[in-house]
């Protein structure tokens, strides 16, 4: 996935913007001069993946003993810290500035992963995890009711 940085005059900030989502362009007759308080590096220095949000929050995850050497093997973000624990499981701690993205992250992990902290992630992957259990337990096909 390519993404782009953008200023956006009306809105006096910055957006990212997916390239494949753009569907077209049109050119203005304004200048927009390069920008002497914009780094790409610092504005995405905290960020999981693509998004970045105004603070930084930390992110603790507990994985299974299983998915340990998955998570492991590769160094997720520049902040991250792994503790191993007895049972063979680790914890993975990242401070980043949207936390969502380690949450959407996280579900690929399935139950071999739970977020521990921060309460308001657990509480949206809880109400994803519940919208996900009604999905799956209805007939293949069938549409929700109510």
């Amino acid at each position: 996935m390519l993404y782009v940085d953008a200023y956006v005059p009306d809105e006096q900030g910055y957006r990212v913007y997916r390239v494949n989502r753009i569907r077209r362009v049109t050119p203005h007759l304004m200048i927009v001069p390069r920008r002497k308080d914009y780094s790409f590096a610092r504005r995405h220095r905290d960020s999981f993946s693509t998004f970045v949000g105004d603070t930084v929050e930390k992110v603790t995850v507990r994985f299974s003993k299983r998915i340990a050497p998955y998570i492991r093997e590769t160094c997720w973000h520049s902040s991250q810290k792994i503790t191993p624990q007895r049972d063979g499981g680790i914890l993975f701690e990242v401070e980043v500035s949207e936390p969502k993205e380690v949450g959407w992250w996280v579900l690929q992990w399935g139950a071999e992963a739970e977020v521990l902290k921060p309460e308001s992630l657990r509480e949206d992957l809880r109400q994803t995890a519940k919208a996900l259990g009604v999905l799956y337990g209805r007939g293949v096909g069938q549409k929700a009711t109510g």
